[in-house]
């Protein structure tokens, strides 16, 4: 059976024949059909704008214009994009826009290359730089995501879950407070990973290793998932940690079987406040190892109307 792919509504019926008059509820609920192999990444720039997508600036300065050539500061290839952008106070928008709207469905993520070029911090309030798409918008500085003191590319991954994508993209928009001339390279739209969304469940197979796996997705907005693994029974301890080393959220704790393991975590501390955006680390610590890894916060901080 050849079903589309995309968001597709099926529906339910439960009948009750047995006693008279005939009753059925019917039961519609929408659901999204995934292909059954790996999706290509789909490039909205790089090198050249894709044919469904067109750049805007709605904040040009006097003489200059978007570059959508630039051959000095590049990522990989030969070409970026160079945006001029003045300082204000929140004045300048930079839009990608879709001619057709994208089904986010099999795609996970937005990623993109950044450099902050000779960007000049705004002279009040903070330096913010945000990414929107669908009625969302993330600050980059403030998850620390990008330094825009850095003069070098930094790469960038957004789970589309922090954007609540959950219908058609029209246009990923690059606003901020602050001027000079910033660059954007290998933007697109990445394919999610095949097998994630399978629960694991602790298996009798046993792992040959001491394993934590890095968490996915990272960045992430409302929920994550961390993974690891025990060659051996024993007590472990999962935490969760500030840069600063406080304990803000222990996810496991005491004797666990040998097999592998799998968290669900929805970014809330140990009291159920939802921490705030920004970088942690998480670690895994048994009687006879112990190892840490980084995993990045992103909440939602503005609702564009």
């Amino acid at each position: 059976m050849d079903i589309p792919q995309g968001l597709q509504t099926i529906s339910i019926a439960i009948g009750q024949p047995a006693l008279p008059p005939f009753q059925q509820v019917r039961l519609p609920k929408t659901v999204a059909v995934l292909p059954t192999r790996s999706m290509p990444d789909l490039t909205i720039f790089d090198e050249v704008v894709d044919s469904n997508w067109r750049v805007e600036n709605k904040t040009w300065l006097e003489n200059w214009r978007v570059d959508l050539e630039e051959e000095d500061t590049v990522y990989k290839g030969s070409r970026a994009a160079a945006f001029p952008v003045q300082d204000g106070d929140w004045d300048w928008v930079v839009k990608f826009l879709a001619n057709d709207p994208v089904d986010p469905s099999g795609y996970d993520r937005l990623r993109f290359a950044f450099h902050p070029g000779n960007l000049i911090p705004a002279k009040q309030a903070r330096s913010i730089i945000s990414v929107y798409t669908t009625g969302t918008l993330i600050d980059l500085v403030d998850a620390g995501l990008v330094d825009l003191e850095a003069q070098q590319w930094q790469m960038v991954e957004l789970p589309l879950q922090a954007f609540k994508a959950d219908e058609a993209i029209r246009e990923i928009t690059f606003s901020g407070n602050f001027g000079g001339r910033f660059y954007i390279d290998d933007l697109c739209l990445v394919d999610t990973p095949p097998g994630t969304a399978v629960l694991e469940e602790l298996t009798s197979a046993l792992p040959s290793s001491f394993a934590l796996e890095q968490n996915f997705p990272n960045p992430f907005n409302s929920d994550t998932v961390i993974r690891f693994a025990l060659p051996a029974t024993g007590e472990v301890e999962l935490t969760v940690y500030n840069l600063v080393g406080q304990s803000v959220a222990k996810l496991v704790e005491g004797m666990r079987e040998a097999g592998t393991y799998r968290i669900d975590w929805d970014g809330k501390d140990d009291r159920g406040r939802g921490l705030a955006s920004g970088m942690y680390l998480y670690r895994l610590r048994s009687a006879a190892q112990v190892e840490t890894r980084k995993l990045v916060l992103v909440r939602i901080i503005h609702d564009k109307t």
